[in-house]
């Protein structure tokens, strides 16, 4: 379709060219949305598009046909976006690289809090709930066998007991293999008792004529000072031992002997059993 200027024959080609363009831009557009996200690929594509629709243009002019040359002219189009792709995966990413260069510090919200002290771990507070010496003039053994106790009541100075303490010695016109002063003989096992029953334990080696004493397991918690409780020593050794007894006594305090060699020992003594409680 030529006419004398040739004005339909270029607007035809114009119009190739341009829908050409067009359509090159659009298709790839939409089948590349990546693109919309970075403002270089954008302007490739648009490039790339219009050089797509010149060459289609320059074959028509040739006579050659458009639509083959448009067709080979989407091959630079490919490639630069090949190029694109290409060139933004190596490039570093900005925002990525800020946001992997800011180390933000956690925030820390401080609330107190208030930690109960475990009774059994706190430190001890020195205070002596029973302590009764055996004077060499003022004390009185009274001998006791294998498996008997004396019970010596006190009134507790603390809200714990964690350390108790007994005044005992073997008698070698009894027992034969009963050594010097300060030698051992057997264990003790010395309890402390509420009115519910044994709440501290304690198992202590003995030392001849000396306190034989040791550290409470478990120890004795949840006392109320001032109250009256018991501490009831157990002969564990397997000859008869003498405790010492204080004739200074408190009369307010009761000592109850059971399982003495002498029969006529038995029972309350009106004596204080020398010994030693303490929260120590």
């Amino acid at each position: 379709m030529n006419d004398v200027g040739g004005n339909t024959s270029w607007r035809a080609r114009g119009a190739r060219a341009a829908v050409l363009f067009a359509g090159a831009f659009v298709a790839l557009f939409t089948v590349l949305p990546p693109i919309n996200d970075d403002p270089r690929g954008v302007v490739l594509l648009l490039g790339a598009s219009v050089g797509a629709g010149s060459v289609a243009a320059v074959g028509d002019l040739w006579g050659e046909d458009h639509q083959v040359l448009g067709f080979l002219a989407m091959i630079p189009v490919v490639a630069v976006v090949v190029l694109w792709a290409v060139t933004a995966a190596v490039a570093p990413d900005e925002t990525s690289s800020s946001t992997t260069a800011t180390t933000e510090k956690p925030t820390t919200t401080t609330t107190a809090t208030t930690v109960a002290v475990d009774p059994r771990r706190a430190p001890g507070t020195g205070l002596v709930s029973y302590d009764v010496d055996a004077e060499p003039d003022a004390s009185v053994p009274i001998v006791v066998r294998h498996t008997g106790y004396v019970t010596q009541q006190f009134v507790a100075a603390s809200e714990r007991i964690t350390w108790v303490g007994v005044i005992v010695g073997c008698d070698p016109a009894l027992t034969p293999s009963c050594g010097p002063d300060g030698s051992f003989f057997g264990q003790l096992d010395v309890q402390i008792l509420d009115d519910e029953g044994v709440i501290g334990r304690a198992k202590i080696d003995t030392v001849n004529n000396d306190m034989s004493e040791g550290p409470l397991d478990p120890i004795a918690t949840g006392l109320v000072p001032g109250t009256t409780y018991v501490m009831r020593v157990v002969n564990l050794t397997d000859v008869s031992i003498g405790f010492l007894h204080s004739q200074d006594s408190d009369p307010t305090l009761e000592t109850v002997v059971s399982g003495a060699l002498r029969s006529g020992d038995d029972g309350p003594n009106g004596l204080d059993l020398a010994g030693l409680v303490e929260d120590r």
